[in-house]
């Protein structure tokens, strides 16, 4: 029932070669298969614009925590009761996400923000990104400002040195003999 819906999606997280999550992922692809990312499905719901790379350079929001937290506790026993110390409409228009922060239940990554850094947080800030538009990018055509930050380290280095050797020159022929 969930391929004949099309809400599909997933929340792997997948680390750089140095064990740092910097990136999500807007699809996977493995036999065959191509199943969108849950921020990729839930921006597909919403409309939002679907990114022109396969993956995203999260923009991070912040240090961990940096999203509204409610205790699953809190939340389920405000449900079942008649006087609620929540609003009624607590959660309208939101995204909810449920999952752990705990560093014991192994649901944590090292990111560019933190060591240890909730992986619920992460998938709060690529939906955040999707939602906004605003994941990092590199530029296109780098190559192009490789060489042009060269060409202006090397004209630098060339400006500095040339106005060395007319130092030196001017100050020998100011010399007696």
């Amino acid at each position: 029932s969930a391929i004949d819906n099309g809400r599909l999606g997933t929340q792997n997280v997948q680390l750089d070669s140095d064990g740092v999550a910097r990136n999500y992922p807007v699809y996977f692809e493995g036999d065959g298969w191509r199943i969108p990312s849950l921020p990729a499905r839930i921006g597909r719901e919403f409309g939002w614009p679907t990114p022109s790379t396969d993956h995203m350079l999260l923009n991070w929001r912040g240090k961990p925590n940096s999203y509204k937290y409610v205790s699953f506790a809190d939340a389920y026993q405000d449900v079942g009761s008649k006087e609620s110390p929540s609003s009624a409409d607590e959660f309208k228009d939101k995204i909810i996400i449920i999952g752990s922060t705990a560093p014991n239940l192994f649901d944590v990554r090292s990111t560019p923000m933190a060591e240890m850094y909730p992986a619920v947080e992460m998938l709060a800030t690529a939906i955040d990104n999707y939602k906004h538009g605003d994941s990092l990018r590199f530029p296109d055509g780098r190559i192009w400002y490789l060489l042009i930050t060269l060409a202006i380290i090397w004209l630098t280095a060339w400006a500095f040195h040339r106005e060395e050797v007319e130092e030196i020159s001017t100050h020998y022929s100011a010399c007696p003999s």
